[in-house]
């Protein structure tokens, strides 16, 4: 009659994915032109976050409200900031594109 929860789990389970089917399937798939230019531009952003770091370090030692920084070091909060404003303007541009690229999929679909 019915099946045994097990048997409906066994049947119904698929295996996860390994790292070598979701790189292929990354190399295999088509970028537009938005979603390059979002990776271009989350490159960019990364490689300017740790020289924006570099360029404006942060006071490590001396007074609060000095005006004269005896120690400095890399401004890992400047350098974490700016990826994640990098990273969220290249997923709205990614996800633009994406979506762009799924309404012509549909366009295409319905002109059939």
């Amino acid at each position: 009659m019915k099946d045994d929860l097990f048997e409906q789990i066994d049947r119904n389970k698929e295996d996860f994915p390994t790292i070598k089917k979701k790189i292929n399937y990354i190399k295999n798939y088509n970028y537009n032109f938005y979603e390059k230019v979002a990776i271009f531009t989350m490159f960019i952003g990364f490689c300017t976050g740790i020289v924006l770091g570099n360029v404006f370090p942060s006071c490590q030692s001396g007074f609060l409200y000095s005006k004269r920084c005896t120690d400095t070091e890399y401004n890992v909060t400047l350098t974490v900031i700016f990826w994640f404003v990098s990273f969220l303007f290249s997923m709205m541009i990614f996800f633009m594109g994406h979506v762009i690229d799924i309404l012509s999929k549909i366009e295409k679909n319905t002109k059939k």
